[in-house]
C-alpha cells in the first residue's frame, strides 16, 4: 500500500516537473 503511494507521488512530481518546464518554454518563447 505504501509503495503505490510514493509511485504515485513520484508519478504527479515528475509530471508536474514536466509540465513546468513545458509552460515554461512555451511563456519564454511568447515573451521573446
Amino acid at each position: 500500500m505504501i509503495g503505490i503511494l510514493i509511485v504515485a507521488a513520484v508519478g504527479i512530481i515528475g509530471f508536474l516537473l514536466t509540465a513546468g518546464i513545458a509552460f515554461g518554454i512555451a511563456g519564454s518563447y511568447q515573451i521573446d
